[in-house]
């Protein structure tokens, strides 16, 4: 009797079956680590399409009224916005818009932000010592937001008042021709157009 022996039936190689387990293992890992990281860094910020213009005439060689003109985000809260102040020969510094007391009558509540400068540098913080100019830029809302003592919320069209005070910086500077200024939000990417006055 003859016996007939079929071919044997062959599985993956060993070798091959490694590397099969090592590509699942490693394309499994980066999938996990790029949701993980989605999750991790959250939302992007959006960007921040706005301009400053320095209004014409100018009220006075100390003072400046830039207005706000911004298409995206539709509003800032005003405890997001910090504007770069600079210029005159020297690096700007940022600086954040902070709650700075009423009005005369009591309202409305008044929001600012200060930079010093010394004649030779700016700074965000009251020089310790020497003379110093002080450059203020208060919020105006014209759209009619509530604005409080912790919030408020700044719109497309809204007015900055750019004052010069406490002239004394060595040299001195008696007018606010050539000091820059320039916007950004801590919740969207992106700086406005940097504005010198004249």
């Amino acid at each position: 009797m003859k016996i007939l022996y079929g071919k044997k039936d062959k599985g993956v190689s060993p070798v091959i079956a490694t590397i099969l387990m090592v590509a699942i293992t490693v394309v499994l890992a980066a999938t996990v680590y790029l949701m993980v990281s989605g999750y991790m860094t959250g939302p992007s910020k959006p960007a921040l399409y706005a301009s400053l213009t320095e209004q014409q005439p100018i009220p006075s060689a100390t003072e400046a009224i830039l207005t706000l003109s911004m298409s995206s985000p539709a509003s800032i809260p005003v405890t997001d916005l910090h504007v770069t102040i600079g210029g005159l020969g020297y690096a700007g510094v940022s600086v954040p818009f902070k709650e700075s007391g009423t009005g005369s009558s009591g309202s409305p509540i008044v929001w600012s932000a200060t930079a010093y400068y010394s004649g030779t540098a700016w700074s965000s913080t009251t020089p310790t010592s020497g003379s110093y100019n002080t450059i203020t830029i208060q919020w105006t809302s014209l759209s009619g937001t509530t604005v409080t003592t912790t919030s408020g919320t700044v719109y497309s069209g809204d007015q900055f008042t750019v004052t010069l005070g406490s002239i004394g910086a060595t040299p001195p500077v008696s007018a606010l021709t050539g000091v820059t200024i320039q916007m950004s939000s801590t919740t969207a990417t992106g700086t406005t157009n940097m504005v010198t006055l004249v």
